[in-house]
């Protein structure tokens, strides 16, 4: 069952900002669930 488009793009975006540091992800996490 292939993983639908959005979800890995969320999971991409949100790899980037864990990657670009904590406060970032957060700050990142907040805006994709927004």
């Amino acid at each position: 069952m292939p993983v639908p488009t959005i979800l890995v793009e969320t999971f991409r975006s949100l790899s980037a900002c864990w990657r670009a540091g904590e406060e970032r992800f957060i700050e990142c996490a907040q805006l994709s669930l927004a």
